[in-house]
């Protein structure tokens, strides 16, 4: 009897220890993270990643993004939770932050992807084609776009550059500061209420995309 005591106050402690652990799926991301070196998350590519496995809890998440370069391309898709009142915001604090990844194919990569995604605000997030060439150049600073049945909405982009083409002899004819792409069959694939707004753009074919 008194091992099984021992053991079932062990296991009530471990699952008490998993409910409460920050990172736990239980109620979604809420509060204010870090992402860059030592903070909550090293990279956004593992923050968005937690967003969408876990969602967004009430009264939503923001991402302080240490100054630095992150050479990295990431998406974001779908994320459970997100509203008018529990958004997503990546904010850059206190410094120039510059998200440089380098492309894998010559015509259709994006540096940031919202994908079927609501309510994420990137402030003061620069983009910066890492590519030096055809080859590993980016085409897309911000894609917007959805699935066929769900759209992006009332995603803001702020208080940034954005430069294309990397290298000394990029290929222009492809590249988009933002494109904002519908894949719709439905009305509910559209995106709609999307904010551009105190964004230079820098060696693009378009500044700002619509299709």
């Amino acid at each position: 009897m008194q091992h099984f005591y021992k053991f079932t106050t062990a296991l009530a402690v471990f699952l008490l220890t998993v409910m409460v652990s920050p990172g736990q799926a239980f109620g979604g991301l809420t509060g204010t993270y870090t992402i860059g070196p030592g903070g909550d998350y090293e990279t956004f590519t593992a923050a968005t990643n937690d967003l969408m496995t876990q969602g967004v809890g009430e009264g939503g998440v923001t991402f302080l993004v240490s100054p630095g370069s992150y050479p990295e391309r990431f998406t974001l898709n779908a994320v459970a939770g997100t509203s008018e009142t529990s958004q997503i915001i990546f904010q850059a604090d206190g410094g120039e932050v510059v998200v440089n990844g380098t492309g894998t194919e010559a015509t259709n990569d994006a540096m940031v992807t919202l994908n079927g995604v609501s309510w994420v605000t990137f402030d003061g997030i620069n983009i910066l084609d890492g590519g030096t060439s055809p080859a590993d150049n980016v085409e897309y600073g911000y894609l917007i776009t959805g699935t066929e049945v769900q759209g992006s909405n009332h995603n803001t982009i702020k208080n940034c550059s954005i430069q294309m083409g990397g290298g000394e002899n990029p290929e222009l004819h492809r590249t988009r500061g933002v494109t904002i792409q519908s894949n719709a069959t439905q009305q509910s694939g559209s995106n709609n209420h999307n904010t551009i707004t105190n964004v230079t753009v820098d060696r693009v074919n378009i500044g700002i995309d619509l299709r």
